[in-house]
């Protein structure tokens, strides 16, 4: 291979890299009060931490998650994305500050899975919002007997989430909603099945 072809190689490479990396911190006004917050995840105590004005600047902080490199939050409408990014699967985590009760409330998440082609599994995304109960699902699955991955209908139900708060939040939050994800696709699954019978 010609150095030109390595040269562009490493420069593709190295550019993904950074593009596949998450913000570590940024400022915003997060309570609403016209003065700017800070958001950051310390990598070194593997925690989210939220410093507001409307709290003397105090810091906030979520119980221990484990990060990945592409780990990392991001701006969202009145707050802030989470995000937690494995080898085949993901998470985003939406909060929001909750003026009535001066907390940062978990009030969403976002879940993605790639298939596995040794299992019929279902994979796909899902999403619940943990203010209206509201949880959709959209998955395909691969079918051995057919050799083709076949799409399962939208799944849309309610769910009852608890109510979580910045401080309560950990990996077992986001690792129960995909246990329920799983749930539920494995059921529309089944159904789906059972119709084609």
């Amino acid at each position: 291979m010609g150095l030109k072809i390595k040269l562009v190689l490493l420069t593709i490479l190295l550019s993904s890299l950074g593009f596949g990396q998450k913000k570590s911190s940024f400022e915003k006004d997060i309570d609403f009060d016209g003065v700017i917050d800070t958001v950051y995840v310390d990598r070194n105590k593997s925690k989210i931490i939220c410093v507001l004005s409307s709290m003397k600047f105090s810091k906030i902080e979520s119980k221990e998650v484990h990060m990945q490199v592409m780990s990392g939050i991001s701006d969202a409408k009145n707050g802030f994305n989470f995000e937690n990014n494995y080898m085949r699967a993901g998470y985003s985590n939406q909060f929001r500050y909750d003026p009535k009760t001066e907390k940062i409330r978990l009030i969403g998440i976002k879940f993605y899975e790639f298939c596995n082609t040794n299992s019929n599994d279902a994979c796909g995304d899902a999403s619940g919002n943990f203010l209206t109960g509201n949880f959709i699902g959209e998955w395909i699955y691969f079918e051995e007997r057919d050799d083709k991955y076949i799409k399962i209908p939208m799944v849309k139900v309610k769910v009852s989430f608890k109510n979580i708060s910045l401080e309560d939040f950990n990996e077992d939050t986001y690792f129960d909603f995909g246990s329920t994800t799983y749930e539920i696709s494995c059921e529309a699954r089944d159904k789906m099945l059972a119709k084609r019978k």
